[in-house]
């Protein structure tokens, strides 16, 4: 039977237990809430901070896994290494977040396909192409003067208007004023019939032709070589009150670089043009027809030693007055190459040899004028090449055009 003194010992030992048992049960409970917090929390983070929590909780595990991972926030493990368990099961969770995550990452870089190559362009799409771009250009004169009306043809090598043509036709943009305001008026015409269609200015002309061949305007049948034989106008208003430029003119790139002559021989090129060798002066006014040949390289001449400068391309309907400044374009490569310079004067277009310069002449010459290739004089802005053009060369240019004209 035990003394009253030892049953209040055994009380008291009873009741000590019991409130170990509590302390122990409160320690428990209150890190869990915690963690459930953390977990919901961390749903609505941004996906690279999600990643970042989830690797480091992983790497600080894997060499001690704790029971205190589910009951304590990941801050807490490293200040309390000491309770460790020998299962991590906590680390499923993780990679099931972590599963979805890689396979977005996964679909988000597979390699895009890729585009199948093109057609070779057939003589059909490039014919089409060539005769959207060409222009007819008609200079007008007032009665009495000493310059005739001429037509002449050109081809818009630039999506902001920029015609390609000769000079022994654009020199007329240069004596505009002469003898009197506005003597001549040169338009720019599209279609086929040729209608009206811009206006423009000289954005450059090759002074080495007008030195050369200023004799020319008062010849009636001037003949040349063709070396240097090319302008630039741009165009800078409609010819047509009520009808606004468009946005971007059609056009046909151009290809300025050397030829390979054997290359060149062996392919095939569309020529272009608005020939009127035939025709009266009404009849060009109002129906002149855009014509087009499907033509080869018979052969090349050089101005120089070694450059290509000059192609032949035979006999065609083509090879007649108005076809100059004509557009040659490599059907292989849709791009101009060369523009119409001469012809031969047999009495049968199919008998006479119709000639080009080449592009890769045109940009050698225009480089020699200038410093700058032909790429590089057509970059920037147009209209302040137009206005230092007029500034450096026009009047020079024009004077001497005058002073053979009046002597």
């Amino acid at each position: 039977m035990l003394s009253l003194f030892e049953m209040l010992i055994k009380i008291a030992s009873v009741g000590f237990i019991s409130l170990l048992v509590a302390a122990n049960l409160m320690s428990t409970s209150t890190p869990s809430t915690y963690v459930k917090e953390e977990v919901q929390t961390s749903t609505s983070t941004p996906l690279k901070t999600l990643i970042a929590t989830t690797t480091e909780e992983k790497i600080a595990n894997e060499p001690k896994a704790t029971t205190t991972l589910e009951t304590k926030p990941i801050t807490k493990i490293e200040s309390t290494p000491t309770k460790t368990a020998t299962t991590p099961k906590t680390n499923t969770p993780i990679k099931e977040t972590l599963k979805p995550i890689e396979e977005t990452l996964t679909l988000s870089i597979k390699p895009i396909a890729e585009t199948p190559p093109q057609p070779a362009p057939s003589a059909n799409e490039v014919n089409e192409l060539a005769r959207k771009a060409a222009v007819n250009i008609l200079c007008y004169t007032e009665a009495g003067s000493v310059l005739r009306p001429l037509t002449g043809s050109g081809v818009i090598i630039d999506e902001r208007g920029v015609v390609l043509t000769n000079a022994h036709l654009a020199q007329y943009f240069l004596l505009k004023d002469y003898p009197t305001p506005n003597n001549i008026d040169c338009v720019i015409r599209t279609g086929s019939p040729a209608t009206a269609a811009y206006r423009g200015e000289l954005l450059y002309i090759s002074p080495p032709w007008i030195e050369k061949n200023k004799k020319n305007l008062s010849e009636e049948n001037p003949l040349g070589t063709g070396e240097h034989d090319f302008a630039l106008i741009l165009i800078t208003s409609s010819a047509n009150k009520d009808k606004p430029l468009p946005v971007t003119f059609p056009y046909v790139l151009f290809n300025a670089e050397e030829p390979d002559e054997k290359s060149a021989l062996a392919d095939s090129y569309v020529v272009t043009a608005y020939p009127a060798g035939f025709l009266g002066g009404i009849t060009v006014i109002q129906n002149l027809y855009i014509s087009s040949t499907v033509s080869t390289i018979k052969q090349f001449f050089t101005f120089k030693e070694t450059t290509l400068d000059l192609m032949s391309l035979g006999g065609s309907v083509l090879a007649q007055k108005g076809s100059s400044g004509g557009a040659v374009v490599k059907v292989s490569e849709k791009k101009v190459v060369g523009i119409i310079v001469t012809t031969t004067t047999e009495d049968t277009t199919s008998a006479r040899d119709l000639r080009a310069i080449t592009l890769s002449h045109i940009n050698r010459s225009i480089q020699e004028s200038t410093n700058q290739n032909l790429s590089e004089y057509l970059a920037g802005n147009l209209v302040s090449k137009v206005l230092t053009f007029r500034a450096n060369k026009f009047d020079y240019l024009k004077n001497l055009l005058v002073q053979e004209l009046t002597n």
